[in-house]
């Protein structure tokens, strides 16, 4: 059994977390990248509009190896979140 899609379990998830946090114009609070069937998942929490998913999942479809993306963020507003109490 030698699929070499599962060769490499890690390194497109990596690549793509490290693309996603450094290309992206959005501040994430929270990211997960999971291998999907056909791509990944992404998972966590993203100071935005969902409006910039497509940009995120964009940039994520351009990493190599990357199929189809699908999107879990969970997407707030910058000025949503309550500062933490003292």
């Amino acid at each position: 059994s030698s699929d070499s899609h599962f060769s490499l379990p890690h390194t497109t998830e990596l690549n793509v977390r490290r693309t996603l946090l450094t290309q992206c114009e959005c501040k994430f609070h929270s990211l997960v990248v999971h291998r999907a069937r056909d791509g990944i998942c992404l998972q966590g929490v993203v100071d935005g509009t969902p409006s910039d998913a497509a940009e995120i999942c964009r940039i994520a479809a351009v990493v190599s190896g990357v199929g189809s993306v699908i999107n879990r963020l969970t997407f707030q507003s910058a000025g949503s979140v309550p500062p933490p109490k003292g």
